[in-house]
């Protein structure tokens, strides 16, 4: 066998393995990319609980407590927390279908979801809320509010925000609770 020929053979081993070392080094930087890249952005876990207890004749003390836990390798800052109580009931049923007619043009819309418009009757936002969480580590924060003893049913949303990510836009985390009121305070008449 002459140099020619072990060449042509070198060739052709080169030529059917190609496809094998391109899938390979596709793989491997696939995989590199996701275990370097993907990790390292911030990811808050949020677990919301929220109870009620009768306060007066005529409130209710609404608690929220969130947990929040720093699920990725990478220290997470919160720039923005803001905690919004929607009132779910009670409604007409007349007031029910003007929300569901002012919803309507709504449904069939792509992008960003586009919230049901129940009443938000509370908002509470803190701008610098100074928590900063390490990996791994967990913070439980709370709210707590008065609302009228009318109101028998709630759902309850926190918003978390962080600074820019490395590769987009501010990341955003949100949790949502519903509570039902008259299951916790019997005596709501």
């Amino acid at each position: 066998m002459g140099t020619l020929e072990r060449f042509a053979t070198a060739m052709q081993i080169v030529f059917y393995l190609s496809p094998l070392i391109i899938a390979l080094v596709t793989f491997l930087l696939a995989w590199w990319r996701f275990r370097v890249f993907r990790i390292s952005e911030p990811v808050v876990k949020i677990d919301l609980r929220v109870t009620s207890r009768r306060c007066s004749p005529s409130y209710n003390a609404l608690n929220a407590v969130a947990a929040l836990t720093n699920t990725s390798r990478v220290a997470v800052q919160v720039i923005r927390l803001e905690w919004r109580v929607f009132v779910l009931s009670p409604y007409s049923d007349e007031e029910v279908e003007s929300k569901i007619n002012e919803y309507e043009p709504y449904m069939a819309v792509d992008g960003s979801p586009v919230e049901f418009p129940w009443n938000v009757n509370y908002t509470l936002s803190q701008a610098n809320p100074m928590i900063f969480l390490e990996p791994g580590e967990t913070n439980t924060i709370g709210m707590s509010l008065a609302i009228p003893n009318w109101i028998e049913a709630i759902d309850v949303l926190i918003e978390l925000d962080s600074p820019l990510g490395r590769e987009g836009p501010a990341l955003c985390w949100a949790a949502q609770c519903p509570h039902d009121i008259k299951m916790e305070v019997p005596n709501g008449d």
